[in-house]
């Protein structure tokens, strides 16, 4: 694969969605994905692009494809959990979630979902630890760690 064949389309996708057009973004990005059907930025950006049109199972295929290749990126992952939650796969979300809490156990906004889902479910039982865990990460944040 010649970088220099799909760089001009990543540009363009990425000047396009500067001034606000998705779909001259995305078709794009969708001509660097036929260039090299594993560009991180091109599946990442195709993914956020679906999710900003609410195509769900679109926007999930996307990052699924992309966090085959970088398996780590917390914001990602959590977006793969937000379409599972939007397709009303909560089972599907509280997986991925749990897999990014494994990462990243400080990861604010991953306890914040996963909260939800369990709140939503009426499992009160799973959301008080996880209360408890948010409250030890938002002091982190705030700089006043108590021993």
């Amino acid at each position: 694969i010649n970088p220099a064949q799909k760089r001009p389309y990543l540009v363009l996708g990425a000047n396009a969605l500067r001034q606000g057009n998705l779909n001259k973004g995305a078709g794009a990005f969708l001509q660097a994905l036929q260039i090299d059907k594993n560009d991180q930025m091109a599946l990442r950006t195709m993914g956020l692009i679906r999710y900003e049109e609410k195509h769900w199972q679109e926007s999930l295929d996307y990052f699924n494809r992309y966090l085959q290749i970088a398996p780590t990126q917390t914001n990602v992952i959590l977006m793969a959990a937000n379409c599972h939650k939007h397709l009303q796969d909560l089972p599907g979300a509280i997986d991925v979630l749990q897999k990014l809490l494994r990462l990243a156990p400080y990861h604010a906004d991953a306890l914040r979902l996963l909260i939800n889902i369990y709140k939503d479910n009426g499992d009160d039982e799973l959301v008080r630890p996880l209360q408890a865990q948010l409250k030890q990460v938002e002091l982190r944040e705030e700089g006043g760690v108590r021993q």
